[in-house]
């Protein structure tokens, strides 16, 4: 059910952090991630049909992500288990794909990157905050010593 992902890299620190990035490029077809039947219809027109079929898809989308942390949450790793010890980031860089519109911009940041993170909490940042906020927010959990990432305007407090 779950599209390939890539490994990108493995550092060591006190804990191992693994790192794995899936990007789904403008609402690609991918036999795994996209129903045959639904197509993309990101670029909608204000077509009630193509946005029924939009929602629809994004749904789906939303359904395999929460696949994923269901298998997570109870597959054992060390002192917890893989959600406890991942971080999962599922969003998307446009609100209104018709419109090219980048705000504001629903995400999800799901698991506990070995103790980085705690959740149970839903934040609303101000309209026009970057989504590179977060992208920075993340680096300075893992450590690095960065000022900005791309647009950031500043780190985010999780």
């Amino acid at each position: 059910m779950l599209p390939a992902a890539t490994p990108l890299r493995q550092t060591a620190a006190e804990a191992k952090s693994r790192y794995v990035f899936l990007h789904v490029p403008h609402g690609a077809i991918l036999s795994d991630w996209t129903p045959p039947t639904e197509g993309t219809d990101s670029h909608q027109q204000e077509d009630p049909e193509k946005m029924t079929r939009y929602a629809r898809l994004n749904a789906y989308h939303v359904s395999v992500v929460a696949y994923l942390l269901d298998k997570l949450r109870p597959t054992p790793d060390g002192d917890g288990s893989l959600l406890d010890h991942s971080l999962v980031l599922y969003g998307s860089p446009m609100s209104n794909s018709n419109e090219h519109n980048h705000g504001p911009l629903p995400v999800i940041l799901a698991g506990g990157a070995a103790g980085r993170y705690s959740w149970n909490k839903h934040i609303r940042n101000p309209e026009h905050t970057p989504m590179n906020n977060i992208f920075l927010t993340m680096a300075h959990r893992e450590r690095l010593d960065m000022d900005a990432f791309g647009d950031s305007t500043g780190a985010m407090d999780l």
